[in-house]
C-alpha cells in the first residue's frame, strides 16, 4: 500500500487537511483505510472503489472484540495481523495421529466414526470410494496405503466421516 497516495486521498476526501495529514504518523494514515466511504479507487464499479469494505471488517471486529492492525512496505507487500479473544480460538475438535501427524478436525463436522475392511474400498474414475451403511463417499487417505498384502481385502480400515458442507466425505 502507498502510504503517501492514502495520504493523499485522505486530504482530497476531506478527512483531514493537509496540515494535520502532514502530521500523522504512518499508522494513523494506515487508519484512513477503515473508514467508511474511503478509497484510493480511480473507478467506482458495483464491486469495487465504493468505500465499503474493511470499514466493514473492523467494525465486525470491534464487535468481536478484536483488533485489525496494518504493516505495509512499498512495492514488498502488506500484512493485516487479525488479534481475536481466545475465547473464539477454542473449538471442539477431534484430535488423532496418523503416521507420526497429529490432525484436528472440528467436532461439529464429524458425522461419525467408523471401523470397515479394506474390500469396501472401490476405485470410480481414478478415485478412491468406500461403499459405508448403503452410502457411496469419497474417501481421501490421510496415510499410505498399507502395502499390498496376501489377502488384500482383509485390512481392516478406522474411517472418520465429515460433513464438508451439504457432501459426506470418508
Amino acid at each position: 500500500m502507498d502510504v503517501q497516495r492514502i495520504r493523499s486521498k485522505a486530504v482530497e476526501l476531506g478527512f483531514v487537511t493537509a496540515e494535520e495529514a502532514a502530521r500523522l504518523s504512518e499508522a494513523e494514515i494506515l487508519d484512513f483505510i477503515f473508514r467508511p466511504g474511503f478509497t484510493t479507487a480511480e473507478q467506482v464499479t458495483e464491486v469495487s472503489g465504493r468505500g465499503v469494505g474493511m470499514d466493514v471488517v473492523q467494525s465486525v471486529l470491534h464487535r468481536l472484540k478484536a483488533t485489525v492492525s496494518v504493516e505495509t512496505r512499498l512495492g514488498h507487500g502488506t500484512t493485516f495481523r487479525l488479534k481475536l479473544p481466545l475465547t473464539l480460538a477454542i473449538i471442539k475438535a477431534l484430535m488423532f495421529w496418523v503416521e507420526q501427524r497429529l490432525y484436528a478436525i472440528p467436532l461439529n463436522a464429524v458425522v461419525e466414526i467408523a471401523r470397515t475392511r479394506e474390500s469396501e474400498v472401490h476405485q470410480v474414475d481414478n478415485y478412491e470410494v468406500l461403499q459405508l451403511r448403503n452410502q457411496v463417499l469419497p474417501l481421501l487417505r490421510l496415510g499410505r496405503p498399507q502395502a499390498a498384502t496376501k489377502d488384500h481385502n482383509s485390512g481392516k480400515l478406522f474411517v472418520l466421516v465429515i460433513a464438508v458442507g451439504k457432501e459426506s466425505l470418508a
